[in-house]
This record gives C-alpha cells, sequence and structure tokens, in this order.
C-alpha cells in the first residue's frame, strides 16, 4: 500500500499520495445530482447486523495539485486510495464502490443507458 498524507478541512478529508502525484477530497453523504464531467466515485458503507445495512455514503473527488477538480486520473490509482481511506482511516472492509453517470469516469454507452 502506497504512504498517504491526510488532512481534514472543512471541504472535506484530503488524501494525497506521497508516491505518486494523486490527490482527492472525501465527503460524507453528498449526493451528485448532474453531470459533473470531473473523476468521481462513489461509495456506500455497511454495518454487520443479521444482514448488512447501509450505514452512510461519500463521495471522492479527484484533484490536481491546485485542488481543482479533474477529468482523467489513473482509475488504479482512484482505487487504490478509496481502499486505503476505507481500510486504514475507517477500518472497515464492508464498502461497495461505484462509478456514478455524472462521473467522467463512466462510459459515454453506460451514461445514455436507461432502464425500462
Amino acid at each position: 500500500m502506497s504512504d498517504y498524507k491526510v488532512q481534514l478541512s472543512a471541504e472535506g478529508t484530503m488524501i494525497e499520495n506521497f508516491s505518486r502525484p494523486f490527490k482527492m477530497r472525501v465527503r460524507k453523504n453528498v449526493k451528485l445530482t448532474e453531470d459533473c464531467s470531473t473523476a468521481v466515485l462513489e461509495a456506500a458503507v455497511y454495518k454487520e447486523d443479521g444482514t448488512f445495512v447501509q450505514t452512510c455514503s461519500y463521495l471522492f473527488e479527484a484533484l490536481d495539485s491546485q485542488d481543482k477538480p479533474v477529468s482523467e486520473v489513473s482509475l488504479d490509482e482512484f482505487n487504490n486510495a478509496v481502499d486505503f481511506f476505507f481500510t486504514s482511516l475507517l477500518d472497515t472492509e464492508y464498502y461497495i464502490k461505484r462509478t456514478p453517470r455524472a462521473s467522467s469516469l463512466c462510459h459515454p454507452a453506460m451514461k445514455a443507458f436507461k432502464f425500462d
């Protein structure tokens, strides 16, 4: 696992990778309402209570060195940082990551897909 620097701020938790140029902002219980054209991931956290019950959600936004959102990012690096957040900071393995339709990481064909 890579070395990360973690900072807490009013805008959310900032996580930066020491060995690679990667940074992200983490915000709790925030939902995307429109296409943001930036690299974001969402994750839901669960607790075990006979079954798995969702307790909260997190929004992860990839940033550049000036803390501005970016549209392209290494998906492997992004996923590794999200895994670090849950396993090291929250000490849980009960989470599910997903790429929301509003994310620039979502393939255009998936954005156009609609359920009947």
